[in-house]
Order: C-alpha cells, then structure tokens, then sequence
C-alpha cells in the first residue's frame, strides 16, 4: 500500500484553510485526497469551522446560527471570497479533466442538536451525514 498524500484543510499552511484555492490547486497538483471541514447550517454542508470565524470579513461567533443564505454572503478577508457549500466543491473537481481527488469530511457540529443525539453510535451519525448531503444535492 502507497501512502497517499493529504491536503489537510485544504492545504493550510500552504493555501489559505478550507478554501476554493487549497481545493483547485490540490486537485491540479495531484495531491490524492484533499480533507475539509464542514459544519452544517439548517441542514447545508457548509465548507467551515468555527475556529476560523477570525478569518472572516466580520469575525461572527457561529454560522450555525444563521441562515443558509446568510452564510453564503459571508465573506472571507484572507482570501475575498465567500463562504461556500460542499456541493459546489463537487461542481469545482468536476470541473477539472482526469483529478484523482478523493475528499475527507471532517464534521463539525457546533451547537447542533440533531448530530448530538447521534455520537455515541458513530455509523448513524456517518449515515445522518451522507443523507443531508445527498438530500442538499438533489436541491
């Protein structure tokens, strides 16, 4: 077995954390599997952890408490875009011909009622997971 190489956060260190370029430049390089954090807002998978609201235009405690749409107008000072959802990096690989990049979700669930009543079984909360991204995906 070959290890493989893992653009954690999307590369930080080497692109901003959880960003479209540590995503695109991962994909171009050839980096194997790019891992990223999500955090779920009414339901939307959401590219973000709360441990980096310091990088937002207007620092803010929690997207969790805000809208969909709202967190999509959230703009990042560090790289001057904004905010966006696990199904438009789906759109972005896609986009590239012949990447090889496989994605690691790294969940969070900051003030998330319906994921706590799911963590001391590991596999309902993976399944819980997979069918709110699934069920965003055919929006």
């Amino acid at each position: 077995m070959r290890p493989q190489i893992m653009a954690h956060r999307t590369g930080a260190g080497t692109y901003p954390p959880n960003s479209w370029e540590g995503i695109y430049r991962s994909a171009l390089e050839g980096i194997q599997v790019v891992e990223c954090d999500i955090t779920f807002v009414n339901g939307v998978p959401f590219v973000w952890t709360d441990t980096d609201n310091s990088l937002l235009e207007k620092p803010i405690k929690s997207i969790t408490n805000l809208s969909p749409d709202e967190v999509s107008s959230i703009k990042r000072r560090d790289t001057g875009g904004y905010l966006f959802t696990f199904t438009q990096i789906i759109s972005l690989l896609n986009s590239i011909p012949h990447h090889q990049v496989k994605i690691y979700l790294d969940v969070k669930y900051y003030d998330s009622d319906w994921a706590e009543e799911f963590l001391p079984i590991p596999q309902h909360f993976i399944d819980l997971v997979i069918e709110k991204i699934i069920d965003h995906n055919k929006e």
